[in-house]
């Protein structure tokens, strides 16, 4: 397949790696063009790629003119952390270049439409059980209100059409890499652990743990591995991506506190009122009979396990900037 990706973050340019190696001719747009080179490093040679900010319809249609996808993965946009502060840009973002793809993608009969969704979507303040597919959603006019919008307008669009739609939510997204449009949970584990291999103290990361609340984390390649593999399925769907597996504040301090016995990590780790709810949960997002059927597994799924291979990319990655560094961790 053709394969457009908007967005060459964490999760695009992962997405984009298990793609080439499965022999897809992939193209990725980003407004960064520094996203280039991280992209580069993520899939060991370089896709296509073009700085194309999606918000402009007329580079957009030039990119749909000349590459012709058979599919979109459409993963650009931004976090809660910037709508905070740009609403009217992070809704135009969100809400009306997203709209637009999908109409662009209908116009050139695109065969599959893939968008990148979030458990953001779901009512938290709902009676706690597990969260199906089904709701209940939230109302308020935020990150997951946005993305909540776009589903609608794409599932109704593909009944307009022969296109088959992706809709997948993801729980937290973790992984090493480029944390692009506010993405601030995984850039924090990402610093908190560069300041324990590298030695950069005074740990301030380490001040913000329990900002983490209890969460479900996804690994990114087990995010692009399931989002590559649901792609393969010849028909429109609407699934939940995690791990089944809700790791808590005081599960991480003991991973990092068994992975870094030498430093002293603050030991006052507990959900409290300030903690918005959708980080202190108790039960995982379900997940529904689409990942079954590609015999999904997530590899990554305790604290330890997480911890491990961020400590290890993250090496990686200083051995690629050609930094030295000590990769003894304990």
């Amino acid at each position: 397949m053709r394969c457009l990706i908007t967005g060459a973050g964490l999760l695009g340019s992962h997405i984009a790696k298990h793609l080439i190696t499965s022999n897809h001719k992939v193209l990725v747009i980003d407004r960064e063009s520094s996203l280039q080179l991280y992209l580069k490093k993520v899939c060991g040679y370089g896709p296509q790629f073009e700085c194309v900010d999606i918000c402009d319809g007329a580079q957009i249609e030039k990119i749909f003119q000349s590459f012709s996808p058979d599919a979109v993965l459409h993963t650009a946009g931004v976090m809660e952390s910037y709508l905070d502060e740009n609403v009217f840009e992070g809704a135009k973002i969100n809400i009306a270049a997203s709209i637009a793809l999908i109409e662009t993608a209908k116009k050139y009969s695109v065969e599959k439409f893939m968008f990148a969704s979030s458990l953001a979507v779901y009512d938290f303040e709902a009676p706690e059980k597990p969260l199906s597919e089904a709701g209940p959603f939230t109302s308020l006019p935020e990150y997951g209100f946005a993305k909540k919008f776009v589903e609608d307008w794409l599932i109704r669009s593909v009944h307009e059409t022969s296109m088959n739609s992706y809709i997948l939510r993801y729980t937290g997204i973790i992984g090493i890499g480029q944390h692009a449009g506010g993405a601030w949970c995984s850039k924090m584990i990402q610093d908190m652990l560069e300041e324990l291999l590298f030695g950069k103290e005074p740990y301030n990361g380490l001040n913000n743990l329990e900002m983490l609340g209890d969460n479900e984390y996804l690994h990114v390649e087990d995010a692009a591995r399931a989002t590559c593999a649901l792609l393969t399925l010849d028909r429109s769907i609407l699934t939940n991506v995690g791990n089944q597996r809700i790791i808590t504040a005081r599960e991480f301090y003991t991973a990092l506190a068994e992975k870094f016995p030498n430093v002293v990590i603050k030991n006052q780790l507990s959900v409290s009122d300030d903690t918005p709810i959708y980080r202190k949960r108790q039960n995982p997002i379900s997940i529904t009979g689409a990942l079954a059927e590609i015999d999904y597994v997530p590899q990554f799924l305790t604290a330890i396990d997480l911890i491990d291979v961020l400590c290890e990319e993250l090496c990686q990655t200083k051995v690629l900037e050609g930094m030295k560094h000590d990769t003894t961790y304990s």
